[in-house]
């Protein structure tokens, strides 16, 4: 996986739709064309930071491997 410009990562492809999103396999052609423009893939490097406690997004994001270490309540 590679990054996208300046970091807001890059459209996947089909195939990459269908191993990581197992409700896209359902879908028409013209469906998975939909959802392959809304959804984008960003890979990083161990110890960077991926959300900040308190970030507020108008989207859906998700890990499709790795870990994410737990934050504690304060």
């Amino acid at each position: 996986m590679a990054n996208g410009a300046a970091g807001f990562g890059i459209m996947i492809s089909e195939d990459q739709l269908k191993r990581v999103a197992a409700w896209s396999r359902e879908l028409t052609e013209a469906e998975i064309e939909v959802a392959r423009t809304g959804i984008t893939e960003r890979s990083y490097r161990t110890g960077e930071t991926v959300f900040m406690r308190g970030d507020t997004f108008s989207y859906w994001a998700g890990m499709v491997s790795g870990l994410v270490p737990g934050i504690r309540a304060e």
